[in-house]
């Protein structure tokens, strides 16, 4: 991959095979997933917006507002996202890399009697990647409650028209 020598001496080893395996698990299952949500997310979007537009004008002038509140909301999500993203990789690592020890010194592990300590490691770096995961669900769930409440703001928007005072009628001819 072109890295330097250095790099995979100093880096542990449950990092280098934390970043590989989240790699080749990115790419053979969640790109083309994505690719598929992506597709079926525009059409939807773009069929939703055609029956908007057709059933009342107002939601022209709603969804550019809508969006730009869309936009600001996902734009913190996404930052604080990143960093969730990190500290869930961060905490995966020791993990991997006491996996990989164990397979190696499995033998010695219990010729020594430290199973229950290594449990007990094992354990405690689990807890913290699950809290990690606790807290990435957790923004997921922020971020779903603010998308969802779009829906019923376009909806209140496109049911007003009725409500708007109209202009009085013209007068009848002489």
């Amino acid at each position: 991959f072109g890295a330097p020598m250095a790099f995979f001496d100093t880096s542990p080893l449950g990092r280098i095979l934390n970043r590989f395996s989240g790699d080749v698990q990115k790419v053979d299952i969640q790109l083309c997933s994505s690719g598929n949500s992506f597709a079926n997310l525009v059409a939807t979007l773009l069929g939703t917006l055609a029956l908007l537009v057709l059933n009342s004008w107002w939601i022209v002038a709603t969804v550019p507002v809508l969006g730009v509140m869309y936009l600001k909301v996902a734009g913190y999500y996404r930052n604080s996202a990143r960093e969730l993203q990190r500290l869930d990789s961060v905490s995966k690592s020791p993990i991997y890399a006491a996996f990989s020890e164990a397979l190696g010194g499995a033998a010695t592990i219990q010729a020594y009697g430290r199973l229950a300590a290594f449990e007990a490691d094992n354990r405690r770096r689990f807890d913290k990647n699950l809290r990690a995961g606790f807290v990435s669900a957790v923004a997921n769930r922020w971020l779903s409650v603010r998308r969802d409440a779009v829906g019923p703001t376009c909806l209140a928007a496109s049911n007003s028209q009725p409500l708007a005072p109209h202009p009085p009628p013209p007068p009848p001819p002489p």
